[in-house]
């Protein structure tokens, strides 16, 4: 079944729940492990512990995770675990030689922690199918008993597995039968130019670019199915969008924008981009926000280059919020509530603060209320 990002976050709660190991696939650059991650900090919450992600902590913090059952319990340890760098005995360890008449097993720090007393967390093995099947092949007893040999994990781990379909051209393995009956599934569908808008409005990705793919749709993800013939190295999707917008954080040089979107998403995309930008040069933005109505004869293309405009003028000019407001009443629905949402964004509190007191803002919230809920 193919699910919006909202409704995998319900799924991968509802594994956790339920203690079952849950597999998501979709294409590349989609938000998959974002969304798994984002669980996991729910989680941590909700159980009121500190989120203490693996990969990203010293060694020394880990081997106190092992040493100190009260700092394991104030914890949930978010391991993500790439099998394409691993080799079998990566997972089970390796044997202790003590010259006795069987062998031992020594498993590797971060399962030792997951093994152990008072721990809670999750496993995800990310881009699972990208490693060679005798590497998925040593993760079955993980998965499904929840041991590495003769090791129990704790009771409190969650397992969750991630991975681009075959048709991704990925260079992915197929996922042998014994390994996909381990797990539920579940597919992550492309998210549409509104659901990226609405994440990027939470998330800090830069209005211009947010307003562009309003304008341009297509352009958020590529046919992945062509990219074998595209001479680009750079590949369209939510991912590196939000990496562009990175990038282009304060740079005012267009073709600095250019080059810089271009790294991320393509030159061809980067060259509509540069070209939407420029159309603020026709746009003369203190004569349309102190007449409005004169918007009413914009294309398209002008009107979403100039809702961008407003609110980056708004970002350095507060003083312009009533003349904003006013604006929206002579716009269509659907640019009158971007630029509403993104100059919220960009100051909460101000917005929040002030609106309500310019004398626009009953007619605003009459037209507009449902998109400010």
């Amino acid at each position: 079944m193919e699910v919006t990002h909202k409704q995998l976050e319900k799924a991968v709660y509802r594994c956790h729940e339920k203690n079952i190991p849950l597999y998501v696939w979709g294409t590349t650059g989609i938000g998959k492990s974002l969304t798994i991650r984002k669980v996991a900090e729910q989680i941590a919450k909700e159980k009121k512990k500190e989120l203490v992600d693996w990969n990203r902590i010293g060694d020394k913090e880990k081997l106190a995770l092992y040493e100190d059952k009260a700092k394991r319990e104030k914890s949930y340890v978010f391991g993500d675990m790439r099998l394409v760098d691993r080799d079998p005995s990566d997972l089970r360890g390796l044997p202790k030689l003590n010259g006795k008449d069987y062998v031992e097993w020594k498993p590797t720090l971060f399962f030792k922690v997951m093994s152990s007393d008072g721990v809670d967390g999750m496993i995800f093995f990310d881009e699972m199918n990208l490693a060679p099947p005798s590497v998925q092949g040593s993760a079955y007893q993980i998965v499904f008993d929840k041991c590495i040999g003769e090791l129990a994990l704790n009771p409190n781990i969650d397992i969750v597995g991630a991975g681009n379909r075959m048709e991704d051209r990925a260079n992915v393995f197929e996922m042998g039968v014994p390994l996909k009956a381990r797990f539920s599934h579940i597919t992550l569908q492309v998210p549409t130019y509104q659901d990226f808008v609405d994440w990027g409005l939470e998330n800090g990705v830069d209005d211009k670019i947010l307003t562009f793919l309003q304008f341009r749709p297509s352009f958020l993800m590529a046919d992945i199915s062509k990219l074998r013939n595209s001479k680009s190295n750079a590949v369209n999707c939510p991912r590196t969008w939000k990496y562009a917008s990175e990038l282009i954080d304060g740079v005012k040089d267009l073709d600095d924008v250019e080059m810089y979107v271009s790294e991320c998403v393509g030159d061809g995309v980067a060259i509509e981009f540069k070209a939407f930008l420029n159309l603020r040069k026709k746009i003369d933005l203190n004569e349309v926000l102190n007449n409005p109505e004169s918007v009413k004869g914009l294309e398209l293309d002008m009107k979403w280059s100039l809702i961008s405009a407003v609110s980056e003028k708004y970002k350095g000019d507060k003083k312009i919020l009533d003349k904003a407001l006013k604006l929206c009443r002579f716009l269509e629905a659907d640019f009158g509530a971007s630029l509403l949402r993104m100059m919220r964004r960009l100051n909460l509190k101000h917005f929040t603060d002030n609106a309500p007191k310019c004398k626009e803002w009953d007619k605003v919230v009459e037209t507009y209320g449902k998109y400010l809920m």
